[in-house]
């Protein structure tokens, strides 16, 4: 369902990657952590890109072969995936609008960069071909910093770090960035992948949070002070504490509201469970139209099992059993919905 959801965000919008072309670097991809960066360069979500010498600079799973396949023709569980091009392409699409892309060789030479990662920078394709990712740096990093980046990378391991950029106009932002060598058959680094997300809101957060827990500190050894001078001054405190808490409590409040806002009103179907004496189900709107259910009929959880495809709904109550039982906090499953006007949803 999640696939359906990603499908859906990503309709009608341009991408600037273009279709894979033949098996190339899929091995590579999969030293890269795990999450939805695991599901989508493990899948094959690559780029393809011609340098001024014509060669491809990497290439991904985009046909499906022969040997792909099982004795009657079926994909072998799990596959299935890399053989749908609609959903490859939605894949594709969605990394490209999220993540910042560059590909550049041995020596760190830009040979592509996606539109995000211009739009990021504020740099046209002609000013970033050819230069190196010096051109971004900010400054901030030590040098021994890059230094263990490029020995990492260089011996053709996998590098993850957070790395604070600047743009062309002087604005410095923050990236957490994924590094992947590409190895040649003899298994010498050829050409380096990077993929970054911009969490510059993130890092301001974090920023803004450390000064007030700075501030906070400082008050609490001045008013500690005070409180020993005078009682008064410590019902004065009280008092202002007191507002803190009205303060925070108005904010979480604020937050809690727009939390709900966006889960109402999210273009992806999404549902959860809340496990205890009584089960609680959450559900938004959009969960409920893929599912073909009413808002009302889905919070029943017979009626969301009555249409889960009979194959899937033993794998997802064993899940849902760890889940209780506390083996796990979490689970990932793709299972299929048989909607109520016929229709069958994955």
């Amino acid at each position: 369902m999640r696939l359906r959801g990603l499908v859906g965000a990503v309709k009608g919008r341009s991408s600037r990657l273009v279709e894979p072309q033949t098996v190339g670097l899929k091995k590579h991809w999969s030293v890269v952590g795990s999450g939805v960066w695991s599901l989508l360069l493990s899948v094959g979500a690559g780029i393809v890109s011609h340098p001024v010498d014509g060669s491809t600079l990497m290439e991904a799973s985009g046909q499906s072969t022969s040997k792909d396949r099982a004795d009657d023709g079926s994909f072998p569980d799990g596959t299935w995936i890399e053989h749908d091009q609609q959903v490859m392409a939605a894949i594709r699409a969605a990394l490209n609008l999220h993540a910042t892309i560059t590909i550049s060789d041995r020596e760190g030479k830009i040979l592509y960069m996606n539109s995000r990662f211009l739009e990021l920078t504020g740099y046209n394709q002609e000013e970033l071909l050819g230069q190196d990712h010096r051109i971004v740096n900010s400054g901030y990093h030590t040098k021994e910093f890059f230094g263990q980046m490029w020995a990492t990378i260089l011996d053709g391991r996998t590098w993850s770090g957070e790395i604070r950029n600047r743009a062309k106009d002087g604005r410095d932002f923050w990236v957490d960035a994924v590094i992947v060598p590409q190895l040649d058959s003899a298994g010498a680094v050829v050409r380096f992948v990077s993929i970054r997300t911009d969490i510059t809101r993130l890092k301001t957060i974090e920023a803004e949070l450390k000064d007030l827990n700075q501030g906070l500190d400082r008050r609490v050894h001045e008013r500690t002070a005070e409180l020993e001078q005078s009682r008064a001054q410590v019902d004065a405190l009280n008092a202002e504490l007191e507002q803190r808490v009205d303060e925070r409590t108005r904010q979480l409040d604020t937050t809690n509201t727009q939390f709900r806002l966006l889960f109402e009103h999210a273009p992806l179907g999404v549902s959860w469970v809340e496990f205890g004496e009584h089960e609680v189900y959450h559900l938004n709107e959009r969960f409920c139209e893929i599912i073909g259910l009413s808002q009302d009929d889905a919070r029943d959880f017979k009626n969301i099992q009555g249409v889960t495809h009979p194959d899937d709904r033993l794998r997802q109550r064993v899940l849902q059993e760890k889940v209780k039982r506390g083996e796990t906090d979490r689970y990932s499953l793709e299972k299929r919905y048989l909607r109520p006007d016929g229709g069958t949803v994955w």
